[in-house]
């Protein structure tokens, strides 16, 4: 399946010093999917503001404010897994940052604050290597699936 590169800008923005950027990075580029900017009118959290963003933009998608499985038509599952030999393996998926900081905590453990300025998602692997995982989360355009980025 070739990558669909979608971009939109979502309504809401806002000029008040309050506004979130939400920022969805695919895997085959540093350009944003989709890029939205939201006023913080109410308290709610990193999950359920980037479900809100996916379901404005009619996104197809898999999770919950606890997590993105699937989006955008990324691989998910045993096609986002490439074997590289019997000791190591690269595992594909979503991760998220909070003002450039991945937390170790799913999203709708994130409340967001005035302070709150920016949630990127990002399509990113993990690095599997003789036990270990030697990496989290690096953008998977530095190091795209094979046969998937052209």
């Amino acid at each position: 399946m070739r990558f669909v590169h979608w971009f939109f800008i979502a309504a809401s923005v806002s000029s008040s010093a309050n506004a979130i950027q939400v920022d969805f990075i695919g895997p085959c580029s540093s350009v944003p999917l989709l890029s939205a900017s939201f006023a913080l009118s109410t308290p709610s959290n990193v999950g359920q503001l980037s479900v809100h963003v996916l379901d404005q933009n009619k996104v197809p998608y898999r999770g919950s404010a606890s997590g993105i499985a699937e989006a955008f038509g990324a691989p998910s599952g045993l096609d986002a897994t490439v074997v590289i030999s019997d000791e190591e393996m690269l595992s594909y998926g979503w991760c998220y940052s909070v003002d450039g900081v991945a937390p170790d905590v799913y999203p709708d453990q994130i409340e967001l604050t005035p302070q709150t300025k920016k949630i990127e998602w990002f399509y990113a692997y993990s690095h599997y290597l003789k036990g270990d995982w030697i990496s989290q989360c690096v953008k998977a355009y530095r190091r795209p699936i094979p046969n998937y980025c052209k």
